[in-house]
C-alpha cells in the first residue's frame, strides 16, 4: 500500500516560506547590528583611548561614515545581502 505522497498543503508551504523569511531577515539585522558596534564601537575606543571624550566623538564620526559607506556600497549599490557575503566567504 505504497502510494505517491501529496503534494504539500498549500497553507503549510506558505507558512514555511514566510518563517524562512522572517528568520532571513533577523538572521540580517543581527548581522547589521554586530557590523555597527564593531564598524562603530572600535573607533570610538580607539578615539577614546588615544584622546579621550573628544577622541571618542571622532571616532563615532568616523564609525558611522564607515557604516554608512558599507550600507550603500552592499545594499543599494550591489544590491547584496551582508549575511549573503560572509556565508558566500566561509564556502
Amino acid at each position: 500500500m505504497t502510494g505517491a505522497t501529496p503534494p504539500p498543503r498549500p497553507a503549510r508551504t506558505l507558512a514555511d516560506e514566510v518563517g524562512r523569511g522572517l528568520a532571513d531577515t533577523a538572521l540580517e539585522l543581527a548581522t547589521w547590528a554586530l557590523a555597527t558596534v564593531v564598524l562603530v564601537g572600535v573607533p570610538v575606543l580607539l578615539g577614546y583611548l588615544l584622546e579621550g571624550w573628544p577622541g571618542a566623538v571622532v571616532g563615532g564620526a568616523v564609525g558611522l561614515v564607515l557604516l554608512a559607506v558599507t550600507w550603500v556600497a552592499l545594499v543599494l549599490v550591489a544590491s547584496r545581502s551582508l549575511v549573503e557575503l560572509i556565508a558566500r566567504r566561509r564556502r
